[in-house]
């Protein structure tokens, strides 16, 4: 049960401006059509985000709300005692210059070839945080200035005519550099957490200084103290950093038959260049499991017995994380598509009715290092499977869905003047939401170091058969675990760990049904347009039929606790046994997909 705001809307506050200016030039010499621009783009910004900062507070029972005791507590104070200290002001600007020229090299052939190149500029740095300096050996102040890319394009277009195929072709390519994106929401962590402004006080803290009295609205004086300025969390911006860079390659041929319909077949090649993930920099690795994953403990690197032997006693943990965002390597993308259209009007149709029709299939193979769909940076560490927990690899993206097909019919009919009558017939289909096994790493069971272990985001190694890497502790039920690895497929895996996202939700099918109805209207050139659109017609008909049920987000399923004995094996622990009923893992289903619409409308045209 919750009560009150959650935790991430206790204090907040965004104020932006944008200012733009575009120009652009054109120019024609011969068979050439010359495009030059620039563009400046200027954002300012007003932030305060500061989770927690009323205070998150969980009680075991009724009892122990009403008595003041929670079980947890933790409260992010401004070290001032001033919130709107804590609000980040800062500004990006973009200036862009872009050339392009459309080259008509014959009548049937175009060439395009273009350069685009922004430069990033910010004269507002995060606060300078000595401690974090001192910690880590460089600065948290790293911005927006001296940011750019060249991002140099080239394409085609080739009328190619019969080819013998009966109809007109058309043959049309491209390849270039394209960015990332703009990063400067994930930027904005950098000048909100600073380690000088918030600090996390944790209850643990609380109750070593005997402090009874430390909930009500707001932060308690009493707590105040307690604030360290430059030990809260940072978030940081590599030095090094570079803008991510996509280079994206395309390919397709279009073909009108002659007698009527057009089939399309496009290919999509993508590669990421410098793609952006955040890293936990109070890990130090202290160890190998037995699969040849590394294994971490949070400490603090002001200690010098954490930079001799993290592994130790003597080095001081820390609980409070700093995160650094970073490029790294790897994300690539296949993505094929074909689709077939075809229309024809009513008159001389079979019953005089006419329409169009479409048919399409598309398969996509993408993977990433990391999903960034997060505003904060905490999230976007923790909200994915991983082998290495600070080192993540490419893998099978969270969206990456192998196989979409779409079926779309349209047939309309002037039943009365030249009033037409309309039914749509839209039928999707999709490959389920990708997830992946993991272990289950609670307290005691996370021999990883991860620091966000209450994700479960760490996966699953699966023992081969007599595995001299791994024991089975005590009440371990090997024979249900075997069994589950038999009927989910993961014993495919065995003697290896689980790629991310390996396994899919269930497919997932989709009818929407539209009617339309045009009327005369009032001086013969205007008309009104009755609409009925159902959403999920499936549904309707039957209320059990065509559910969206998936793995629900962080889309993990953890089905093991283990431990690492001291030979150097996973000692398996607990098997924890996913079922739901008939489901081999627990599906959550979407509400919007999952239940039928009916919508009504009227549209007046003149």
């Amino acid at each position: 049960i919750f009560v009150g705001p959650d935790r991430f809307r206790q204090r907040n506050d965004l104020e932006t401006t944008t200012d733009q200016a575009k120009i652009a030039a054109f120019a024609t010499a011969g068979n050439h059509f010359f495009t030059i621009g620039a563009e400046y783009d200027r954002f300012d910004v007003l932030n305060l985000f500061v989770q927690d900062g009323t205070g998150t507070a969980e009680f075991d029972s009724f009892a122990d709300l009403q008595a003041g005791t929670p079980s947890d507590f933790v409260i992010r104070v401004p070290v001032s005692g001033n919130i709107d200290d804590a609000t980040a002001l800062f500004e990006r600007e973009i200036y862009t210059v872009y050339a392009q020229d459309e080259w008509q090299l014959t009548p049937d052939f175009l060439l395009q070839f273009g350069v685009r190149y922004d430069f990033y500029n910010g004269d507002s740095k995060p606060a300078p945080n000595p401690t974090f300096l001192a910690r880590y050996g460089f600065s948290n102040q790293t911005g927006f200035d001296q940011l750019d890319v060249v991002q140099p394009r080239a394409g085609f277009r080739y009328d190619a005519g019969d080819l013998g195929l009966g109809g007109y072709t058309v043959i049309r390519g491209g390849v270039g550099i394209f960015s990332g994106g703009d990063p400067t929401v994930l930027f904005s962590n950098s000048y909100t957490n600073n380690g000088i402004t918030l600090d996390d006080v944790f209850l643990n803290e609380i109750q070593a200084a005997n402090i009874t009295d430390f909930l009500g609205e707001g932060v308690q004086p009493n707590v105040l103290p307690l604030a360290v300025a430059g030990d809260g969390e940072v978030n940081a911006i590599d030095p090094d950093f570079e803008i991510p860079r996509v280079l994206r390659a395309n390919f397709g041929v279009e073909h009108q038959f002659d007698f009527g319909p057009t089939l399309m077949i496009d290919y999509i090649y993508s590669k990421n260049n410098n793609p952006l993930f955040v890293q936990d920099l109070t890990l130090a690795q202290i160890g190998t499991a037995p699969d040849g994953r590394p294994l971490y403990r949070q400490v603090d690197f002001l200690d010098p017995d954490c930079a001799t032997n993290p592994a130790s006693a003597a080095c001081s943990a820390r609980t409070t994380s700093d995160y650094l965002l970073t490029n790294g390597k790897g994300g690539r993308g296949h993505v094929a598509s074909v689709s077939l259209r075809d229309s024809w009007p009513q008159g001389g149709a079979f019953l005089g009715i006419g329409g169009d029709i479409t048919i399409g299939y598309s398969y996509s193979d993408v993977t990433e290092i990391q999903p960034l769909t997060s505003s904060r940076a905490v999230s976007n560490y923790g909200n994915f499977s991983k082998i290495d927990v600070n080192n993540p690899e490419a893998s099978r993206s969270n969206a990456s869905r192998s196989h979409n097909a779409l079926f779309r019919l349209n047939l309309e009919k002037d039943l009365f003047g030249d009033n037409t009558t309309e039914f749509t017939f839209f039928l999707k289909y999709r490959t389920g939401q990708p997830f992946s096994y993991n272990f289950d790493t609670p307290g005691a069971f996370n021999p990883f170091g991860d620091s966000n272990a209450f994700e479960d985001r760490v996966l699953l190694y699966v023992p081969a058969v007599n595995d001299p890497t791994v024991t089975y502790a005590p009440g371990f039920d090997l024979a249900a675990f075997n069994q589950y690895l038999a009927d989910s497929g993961l014993d495919e895996y065995r003697g290896s760990i689980v790629p991310r996202n390996a396994f899919d939700s269930g497919d997932y099918w989709d009818l929407d049904l539209r009617f339309s109805q045009e009327l005369p209207g009032f001086f013969g050139s205007d008309r009104f347009k009755f609409i009925v659109d159902v959403e999920n017609a499936l549904n309707l008909i039957d209320s059990s039929w065509n559910t969206l049920r998936d793995v629900s987000f962080e889309y993990n399923v953890p089905i093991v606790q283990t431990q690492i004995n001291g030979a150097g094996q996973y000692e398996f622990v607990n098997f924890v046994d996913p079922r739901n009923g008939d489901e081999l893992v627990p599906l959550s289903t979407s509400t919007g997909p999952s239940v039928w619409q009916v919508q009504f409308g009227l549209r007046y045209e003149f």
